[in-house]
């Protein structure tokens, strides 16, 4: 049966953890080394891997004082400003890190069996993924691209199933069963669930995750394939 595919970009497709996770918030917050602490501890904890760049950016000068917790962070210009630096970042970095092994092969091998494929990530906009996917050339793979779309809000969750219903909408399907989630957070298992549908996990150091542990992982994305049911 063919699959409605709902890929997670960062740590699943392309190798950009290492780089969001430590070296980028060198360039966000230059010569701050408070607050490149601050950031690199908090991405690390379950509350900071459900926030995307605007509650980083937040949660971090709410720390050092630069920023009221009073204030809506996504009115901020404060926020906004340090929020362009690592759209600055990120836009020249990635392209240079190259797709994770076996993700152009597994991207070729499932749009030529037929599935359909979305990306959904809370990495970046809606314009800015899907200049990123074409710069790459992986843009052809996939029928959408969704971000946190023009949203700035704190969390990644909302934005996620929100996109879920707009890709809902634009295939004409809703059941569950139709669609499977990949990724490789336990953000992207929780998105899976709330919709109802399966989920594919990618294992990598940060996740920690074995195939033996759960017949869902996959060790490498050569490995995603048979897993599809």
């Amino acid at each position: 049966m063919k699959k409605i595919i709902l890929w997670d970009w960062d740590g699943t497709l392309v190798n950009s953890l290492p780089y969001k996770y430590e070296e980028i918030w060198s360039h966000v917050f230059e010569g701050n080394e408070e607050a490149q602490n601050i950031v690199r501890d908090f991405i690390k904890t379950p509350e900071g891997k459900r926030c995307n760049r605007y509650g980083l950016i937040a949660y971090t000068l709410q720390k050092t004082g630069e920023l009221s917790e009073s204030v809506e962070p996504s009115e901020d210009p404060i926020v906004e400003k340090y929020a362009a630096l690592y759209k600055e970042g990120a836009a020249n970095a990635i392209p240079t890190f190259g797709l994770l092994p076996g993700a152009q092969e597994v991207l070729e091998k499932l749009s030529g069996e037929g599935h359909h494929m979305h990306l959904v990530s809370g990495g970046g906009s809606d314009e800015d993924l899907d200049q990123l996917l074409t710069n790459i050339g992986v843009r052809k793979f996939f029928n959408g691209v969704f971000g946190f779309g023009i949203s700035k809000a704190v969390g990644t969750g909302f934005g996620k199933h929100d996109n879920f219903l707009r890709i809902a909408e634009i295939e004409g399907v809703s059941a569950p069963e139709q669609y499977v989630v990949i990724g490789d957070t336990p953000k992207d298992k929780e998105f899976a669930q709330k919709i109802g549908c399966d989920f594919i996990g990618v294992a990598n150091q940060y996740n920690e995750w074995t195939p033996s542990k759960d017949p869902k992982v996959a060790a490498n994305l050569l490995e995603v394939p048979g897993l599809l049911s």
